[in-house]
Protein backbone atom coordinates (compact mmCIF):
# COMPACT_ATOMS: atom_id res chain seq x y z
CA UNK A 1 0.00 0.00 0.00
CA UNK A 2 1.41 3.33 -1.13
CA UNK A 3 0.93 6.22 1.43
CA UNK A 4 1.98 9.73 1.26
CA UNK A 5 3.19 12.01 4.32
CA UNK A 6 2.24 16.21 3.74
CA UNK A 7 2.83 17.13 7.04
CA UNK A 8 4.03 20.61 7.05
CA UNK A 9 7.32 20.78 8.47
CA UNK A 10 10.33 23.79 9.70
CA UNK A 11 13.05 22.63 7.17
CA UNK A 12 12.94 24.85 4.26
CA UNK A 13 12.13 22.87 0.76
CA UNK A 14 14.14 23.24 -2.44
CA UNK A 15 11.86 23.82 -5.01
CA UNK A 16 13.02 23.36 -8.36
CA UNK A 17 10.21 23.47 -11.58
CA UNK A 18 12.75 22.36 -14.84
CA UNK A 19 11.97 20.16 -17.80
CA UNK A 20 12.43 16.97 -17.33
CA UNK A 21 15.29 16.70 -20.15
CA UNK A 22 17.40 18.91 -17.49
CA UNK A 23 16.54 17.15 -14.64
CA UNK A 24 19.31 14.94 -14.27
CA UNK A 25 23.46 14.89 -13.18
CA UNK A 26 26.02 15.82 -16.05
CA UNK A 27 27.68 13.35 -18.70
CA UNK A 28 30.90 11.79 -17.63
CA UNK A 29 33.14 8.83 -18.76
CA UNK A 30 33.92 5.30 -17.42
CA UNK A 31 36.34 4.70 -20.13
CA UNK A 32 36.73 6.10 -23.65
CA UNK A 33 33.63 3.93 -24.65
CA UNK A 34 31.34 4.18 -21.77
CA UNK A 35 29.36 7.08 -20.60
CA UNK A 36 27.99 7.42 -17.31
CA UNK A 37 24.98 9.80 -16.29
CA UNK A 38 27.13 11.68 -13.88
CA UNK A 39 30.34 13.59 -13.78
CA UNK A 40 33.53 11.62 -12.18
CA UNK A 41 35.67 14.85 -11.00
CA UNK A 42 36.69 13.24 -7.96
CA UNK A 43 38.48 17.04 -6.83
CA UNK A 44 35.93 19.18 -8.82
CA UNK A 45 32.52 20.94 -6.97
CA UNK A 46 30.32 17.51 -7.59
CA UNK A 47 31.69 15.84 -4.73
CA UNK A 48 32.37 18.85 -2.80
CA UNK A 49 28.73 18.58 -1.29
CA UNK A 50 28.41 15.99 1.51
CA UNK A 51 26.78 13.02 -0.20
CA UNK A 52 27.19 14.12 -2.91
CA UNK A 53 24.13 13.61 -5.26
CA UNK A 54 22.63 11.28 -2.02
CA UNK A 55 23.14 14.59 0.20
CA UNK A 56 19.29 15.13 1.14
CA UNK A 57 17.72 18.54 0.22
CA UNK A 58 14.21 18.53 2.13
CA UNK A 59 13.22 17.18 5.90
CA UNK A 60 12.98 13.59 7.36
CA UNK A 61 9.10 12.23 7.28
CA UNK A 62 7.46 11.98 10.41
CA UNK A 63 6.01 8.14 9.51
CA UNK A 64 2.84 8.82 12.25
CA UNK A 65 1.33 11.01 9.32
CA UNK A 66 0.85 8.41 6.73
CA UNK A 67 -2.77 8.44 4.67
CA UNK A 68 -3.98 6.08 2.62
CA UNK A 69 -4.59 6.53 -0.69
CA UNK A 70 -6.65 5.20 -3.82
CA UNK A 71 -5.56 1.68 -5.83
CA UNK A 72 -7.14 2.26 -9.10
CA UNK A 73 -7.43 5.00 -11.71
CA UNK A 74 -6.04 6.14 -15.16
CA UNK A 75 -2.86 7.62 -16.22
CA UNK A 76 -1.92 9.60 -19.57
CA UNK A 77 -0.75 7.81 -22.79
CA UNK A 78 3.13 7.60 -22.92
CA UNK A 79 4.85 10.44 -25.46
CA UNK A 80 5.69 8.60 -28.25
CA UNK A 81 9.84 8.39 -28.62
CA UNK A 82 11.80 6.97 -31.22
CA UNK A 83 14.95 4.95 -30.56
CA UNK A 84 17.92 3.50 -32.84
CA UNK A 85 16.33 0.33 -32.93
CA UNK A 86 13.10 -1.63 -31.26
CA UNK A 87 13.27 -3.25 -28.60
CA UNK A 88 12.65 -6.68 -27.37
CA UNK A 89 9.69 -6.50 -24.60
CA UNK A 90 10.92 -6.74 -21.24
CA UNK A 91 9.58 -10.23 -20.66
CA UNK A 92 11.45 -11.31 -23.49
CA UNK A 93 14.36 -9.91 -23.11
CA UNK A 94 14.51 -10.91 -18.95
CA UNK A 95 14.60 -14.27 -20.95
CA UNK A 96 17.29 -13.79 -23.00
CA UNK A 97 19.41 -12.52 -20.43
CA UNK A 98 18.21 -15.49 -17.94
CA UNK A 99 19.20 -17.90 -20.47
CA UNK A 100 22.71 -16.30 -21.26
CA UNK A 101 23.77 -16.28 -17.64
CA UNK A 102 22.63 -19.90 -17.14
CA UNK A 103 24.48 -20.87 -20.43
CA UNK A 104 27.59 -20.14 -19.08
CA UNK A 105 27.06 -20.72 -15.78
CA UNK A 106 25.77 -23.62 -13.56
CA UNK A 107 24.99 -21.77 -10.18
CA UNK A 108 21.66 -21.37 -9.87
CA UNK A 109 21.68 -19.84 -6.13
CA UNK A 110 24.42 -17.08 -7.30
CA UNK A 111 21.32 -14.87 -8.85
CA UNK A 112 22.57 -11.57 -7.32
CA UNK A 113 25.79 -11.64 -10.02
CA UNK A 114 23.54 -11.15 -12.86
CA UNK A 115 21.36 -8.81 -11.07
CA UNK A 116 24.27 -6.81 -10.55
CA UNK A 117 25.28 -7.10 -13.98
CA UNK A 118 22.52 -5.75 -15.87
CA UNK A 119 22.04 -3.13 -13.03
CA UNK A 120 25.31 -1.58 -13.57
CA UNK A 121 24.26 -1.34 -17.49
CA UNK A 122 21.08 0.38 -16.34
CA UNK A 123 23.33 3.55 -14.95
CA UNK A 124 25.06 4.03 -18.06
CA UNK A 125 23.60 6.54 -21.02
CA UNK A 126 24.32 7.13 -24.28
CA UNK A 127 25.09 10.98 -24.08
CA UNK A 128 26.26 11.87 -27.48
CA UNK A 129 23.82 10.62 -30.11
CA UNK A 130 26.55 11.67 -32.69
CA UNK A 131 29.26 9.66 -30.70
CA UNK A 132 30.01 6.35 -30.71
CA UNK A 133 27.61 3.99 -30.45
CA UNK A 134 27.63 2.69 -26.85
CA UNK A 135 25.48 -0.86 -28.03
CA UNK A 136 28.81 -1.66 -30.24
CA UNK A 137 31.37 -0.61 -27.67
CA UNK A 138 29.96 -2.89 -25.26
CA UNK A 139 30.04 -5.65 -28.08
CA UNK A 140 33.18 -5.21 -28.59
CA UNK A 141 34.34 -5.78 -25.22
CA UNK A 142 35.07 -9.39 -24.11
CA UNK A 143 34.56 -10.62 -20.27
CA UNK A 144 37.41 -9.49 -18.54
CA UNK A 145 37.69 -6.14 -20.24
CA UNK A 146 33.71 -5.98 -19.17
CA UNK A 147 34.37 -7.51 -15.51
CA UNK A 148 36.86 -3.94 -15.11
CA UNK A 149 33.59 -2.18 -16.92
CA UNK A 150 31.23 -3.54 -14.18
CA UNK A 151 33.76 -2.35 -11.25
CA UNK A 152 34.50 1.24 -12.76
CA UNK A 153 30.26 1.49 -13.48
CA UNK A 154 29.77 1.22 -9.06
CA UNK A 155 33.21 2.60 -8.44
CA UNK A 156 32.37 5.98 -9.71
CA UNK A 157 28.46 5.99 -8.92
CA UNK A 158 29.61 5.74 -5.26
CA UNK A 159 31.64 8.70 -5.34
CA UNK A 160 28.11 10.29 -6.46
CA UNK A 161 25.83 8.47 -4.55
CA UNK A 162 27.41 6.49 -1.76
CA UNK A 163 24.18 5.86 0.42
CA UNK A 164 21.90 3.92 -2.64
CA UNK A 165 25.49 2.65 -3.59
CA UNK A 166 25.87 0.71 -0.31
CA UNK A 167 21.88 -0.41 -0.72
CA UNK A 168 22.70 -2.12 -3.76
CA UNK A 169 26.27 -3.66 -1.87
CA UNK A 170 24.19 -7.46 -2.43
CA UNK A 171 25.01 -7.43 -6.26
CA UNK A 172 27.70 -5.54 -6.78
CA UNK A 173 29.90 -6.92 -3.96
CA UNK A 174 31.18 -10.13 -5.58
CA UNK A 175 32.93 -7.90 -8.30
CA UNK A 176 35.73 -7.07 -5.64
CA UNK A 177 36.13 -10.68 -4.32
CA UNK A 178 38.82 -12.90 -6.00
CA UNK A 179 35.94 -15.92 -7.44
CA UNK A 180 35.15 -12.55 -10.35
CA UNK A 181 37.66 -13.75 -12.41
CA UNK A 182 36.07 -17.14 -13.00
CA UNK A 183 33.16 -15.32 -14.01
CA UNK A 184 34.36 -13.48 -17.01
CA UNK A 185 33.20 -15.69 -19.47
CA UNK A 186 29.23 -15.39 -18.26
CA UNK A 187 29.56 -11.90 -17.60
CA UNK A 188 30.40 -11.30 -21.30
CA UNK A 189 27.64 -13.66 -22.16
CA UNK A 190 25.34 -11.56 -19.82
CA UNK A 191 26.16 -8.35 -21.00
CA UNK A 192 25.94 -8.98 -24.68
CA UNK A 193 22.22 -10.20 -24.17
CA UNK A 194 21.37 -7.69 -22.38
CA UNK A 195 22.66 -5.53 -25.12
CA UNK A 196 21.21 -7.33 -28.23
CA UNK A 197 18.20 -7.62 -26.39
CA UNK A 198 17.83 -3.57 -26.53
CA UNK A 199 18.13 -3.37 -22.53
CA UNK A 200 19.73 0.43 -23.58
CA UNK A 201 16.58 1.54 -25.49
CA UNK A 202 15.09 1.19 -22.20
CA UNK A 203 18.12 2.85 -19.62
CA UNK A 204 20.15 4.60 -22.27
CA UNK A 205 18.48 8.13 -22.89
CA UNK A 206 19.65 10.94 -21.04
CA UNK A 207 15.96 11.95 -20.14
CA UNK A 208 14.75 10.13 -17.20
CA UNK A 209 11.42 10.55 -17.99
CA UNK A 210 11.63 8.12 -20.58
CA UNK A 211 13.75 5.09 -17.93
CA UNK A 212 11.06 5.89 -15.86
CA UNK A 213 8.68 4.02 -17.82
CA UNK A 214 10.31 0.40 -17.53
CA UNK A 215 11.36 -0.80 -14.48
CA UNK A 216 14.23 -3.64 -16.48
CA UNK A 217 15.52 -5.04 -13.06
CA UNK A 218 12.09 -5.78 -11.67
CA UNK A 219 11.16 -8.26 -15.06
CA UNK A 220 15.02 -9.32 -14.80
CA UNK A 221 14.86 -10.42 -10.68
CA UNK A 222 11.41 -12.31 -11.52
CA UNK A 223 12.58 -14.12 -14.36
CA UNK A 224 15.34 -15.08 -12.03
CA UNK A 225 13.32 -16.78 -9.60
CA UNK A 226 11.49 -19.58 -9.46
CA UNK A 227 8.21 -20.23 -9.06
CA UNK A 228 8.36 -21.44 -6.02
CA UNK A 229 11.04 -19.12 -4.65
CA UNK A 230 8.48 -15.68 -5.82
CA UNK A 231 5.46 -17.73 -4.49
CA UNK A 232 7.65 -18.23 -0.52
CA UNK A 233 8.86 -14.88 -0.84
CA UNK A 234 5.35 -13.31 -1.77
CA UNK A 235 7.48 -11.10 -4.69
CA UNK A 236 4.73 -10.33 -7.36
CA UNK A 237 5.23 -8.25 -10.05
CA UNK A 238 3.19 -5.09 -10.61
CA UNK A 239 2.85 -4.66 -14.56
CA UNK A 240 3.80 -1.00 -15.38
CA UNK A 241 0.29 -0.21 -16.51
CA UNK A 242 -1.95 -1.21 -13.34
CA UNK A 243 0.98 0.94 -11.33
CA UNK A 244 0.81 4.11 -13.71
CA UNK A 245 -2.97 4.04 -13.06
CA UNK A 246 -2.42 3.68 -9.28
CA UNK A 247 -0.24 6.72 -9.87
CA UNK A 248 -2.40 8.56 -10.92
CA UNK A 249 -5.03 8.85 -7.94
CA UNK A 250 -2.32 10.51 -6.25
CA UNK A 251 -3.14 14.05 -7.81
CA UNK A 252 0.42 14.66 -6.96
CA UNK A 253 0.16 18.40 -8.81
CA UNK A 254 -2.07 18.90 -5.28
CA UNK A 255 0.94 17.82 -3.31
CA UNK A 256 3.20 20.39 -1.56
CA UNK A 257 6.89 20.27 -2.13
CA UNK A 258 9.03 18.20 0.40
CA UNK A 259 5.68 15.72 0.38
CA UNK A 260 7.14 12.05 1.03
CA UNK A 261 5.73 9.07 -0.63
CA UNK A 262 5.85 5.67 1.63
CA UNK A 263 5.87 2.25 -0.10
CA UNK A 264 6.83 -0.38 2.63
CA UNK A 265 6.56 -3.69 0.37
CA UNK A 266 8.86 -1.95 -2.45
CA UNK A 267 10.42 -4.82 -4.02
CA UNK A 268 12.61 -3.29 -6.72
CA UNK A 269 10.27 -0.46 -6.48
CA UNK A 270 7.80 -0.32 -9.27
CA UNK A 271 4.91 1.92 -7.48
CA UNK A 272 7.57 5.00 -7.23
CA UNK A 273 8.79 4.18 -10.80
CA UNK A 274 5.37 4.97 -11.29
CA UNK A 275 4.60 8.04 -9.18
CA UNK A 276 8.32 9.55 -10.62
CA UNK A 277 7.05 9.42 -14.38
CA UNK A 278 3.22 11.04 -13.53
CA UNK A 279 4.95 13.85 -11.64
CA UNK A 280 7.19 14.52 -14.66
CA UNK A 281 4.27 14.41 -16.74
CA UNK A 282 2.95 17.00 -14.84
CA UNK A 283 6.13 19.03 -15.61
CA UNK A 284 7.17 18.48 -11.40
CA UNK A 285 10.79 17.60 -10.32
CA UNK A 286 10.66 14.30 -8.24
CA UNK A 287 14.01 15.67 -6.51
CA UNK A 288 11.30 18.02 -4.77
CA UNK A 289 9.76 15.23 -2.45
CA UNK A 290 10.99 12.51 -0.85
CA UNK A 291 10.87 8.74 -1.45
CA UNK A 292 10.80 5.67 1.22
CA UNK A 293 10.95 2.19 0.48
CA UNK A 294 11.06 -0.86 2.84
CA UNK A 295 11.80 -4.52 1.17
CA UNK A 296 12.59 -7.50 3.05
CA UNK A 297 14.51 -9.25 0.13
CA UNK A 298 18.24 -7.83 0.08
CA UNK A 299 18.61 -8.12 -3.39
CA UNK A 300 15.18 -6.52 -4.54
CA UNK A 301 16.49 -3.79 -2.56
CA UNK A 302 19.61 -3.74 -3.93
CA UNK A 303 17.62 -2.97 -7.54
CA UNK A 304 15.17 -0.76 -5.61
CA UNK A 305 18.49 1.84 -5.14
CA UNK A 306 20.04 1.37 -8.80
CA UNK A 307 16.66 1.52 -9.90
CA UNK A 308 15.88 5.10 -8.01
CA UNK A 309 19.29 6.02 -9.72
CA UNK A 310 17.70 5.16 -12.77
CA UNK A 311 14.47 6.64 -12.56
CA UNK A 312 16.29 9.70 -10.85
CA UNK A 313 14.26 9.52 -7.96
CA UNK A 314 16.75 12.32 -6.67
CA UNK A 315 18.86 12.82 -2.96
CA UNK A 316 15.76 12.42 -0.95
CA UNK A 317 15.70 8.78 -1.13
CA UNK A 318 15.55 5.79 1.88
CA UNK A 319 15.78 2.58 1.78
CA UNK A 320 14.82 0.05 4.49
CA UNK A 321 16.07 -3.24 3.87
CA UNK A 322 14.17 -5.20 6.34
CA UNK A 323 11.01 -6.99 7.83
CA UNK A 324 8.75 -4.01 7.57
CA UNK A 325 5.77 -5.53 9.67
CA UNK A 326 8.28 -6.01 12.36
CA UNK A 327 9.79 -2.81 12.48
CA UNK A 328 6.98 -0.46 11.67
CA UNK A 329 9.07 2.56 11.76
CA UNK A 330 11.26 1.99 8.61
CA UNK A 331 12.31 6.13 8.12
CA UNK A 332 14.03 6.09 11.63
CA UNK A 333 16.56 3.23 10.70
CA UNK A 334 16.58 4.07 7.15
CA UNK A 335 17.67 7.58 7.56
CA UNK A 336 20.59 6.81 10.58
CA UNK A 337 22.38 4.33 7.92
CA UNK A 338 22.27 7.39 5.62
CA UNK A 339 23.68 9.78 7.95
CA UNK A 340 26.88 7.21 8.59
CA UNK A 341 27.36 6.43 5.22
CA UNK A 342 27.81 9.98 4.00
CA UNK A 343 29.77 10.73 6.76
CA UNK A 344 32.04 7.78 5.76
CA UNK A 345 31.88 9.25 2.39
CA UNK A 346 32.98 12.42 3.22
CA UNK A 347 36.17 11.04 5.41
CA UNK A 348 36.70 9.34 2.33
CA UNK A 349 36.57 12.01 -0.28
CA UNK A 350 38.96 14.03 2.50
CA UNK A 351 41.05 11.75 2.57
CA UNK A 352 41.44 11.54 -0.88
CA UNK A 353 41.58 15.46 -1.67
CA UNK A 354 44.43 15.43 1.02
CA UNK A 355 46.52 12.24 -0.77
CA UNK A 356 46.12 14.22 -4.37
CA UNK A 357 47.43 17.79 -2.62
CA UNK A 358 50.52 15.46 -1.27
CA UNK A 359 51.07 14.26 -4.09
CA UNK A 360 50.59 17.30 -6.60
CA UNK A 361 53.43 18.58 -3.72
CA UNK A 362 55.98 16.05 -3.87
CA UNK A 363 55.72 16.14 -7.68
CA UNK A 364 56.45 20.23 -7.97
CA UNK A 365 59.27 19.78 -4.95
CA UNK A 366 60.80 17.01 -7.20
CA UNK A 367 60.73 19.15 -10.07
CA UNK A 368 61.93 22.53 -8.45
CA UNK A 369 64.71 20.26 -7.01
CA UNK A 370 66.00 18.88 -9.94
CA UNK A 371 69.65 19.39 -11.59
CA UNK A 372 69.65 21.40 -14.26
CA UNK A 373 70.69 20.28 -17.53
Amino acid sequence: MLSIDTEPRTATFRRRRVPAHRNRPAGGQVNPHLNLNFQLDLFGHNVGQEGGADAPTVADPTPTTLRAVPEIGATRPPAGRAYRRTPDPLPRLAEKITAAWYGSHHHGEDIHMPIGIVAALTLIRQTDPDGPDLQAELLNLEGGDLLQVMRDIYGMAWLQFPYRIEIARPIHEWLSEAKAKRQAKAVQATVHAAVRGGLLAYTGEVDPEWRSESDVLGHVLTEFRSPAARKSRGEYHTPAAVANMMAALLQPEALPAGAWFHEPAAGTGGMMRAVALVLRRLDLNPHDYGWSMGELCPVAAACAAVNSITWSLGPNTLIHVGNTLAVGDIVTPAADLRRRVLEHHRREIEQAVREEKWRRAFALVGKLTQPAA
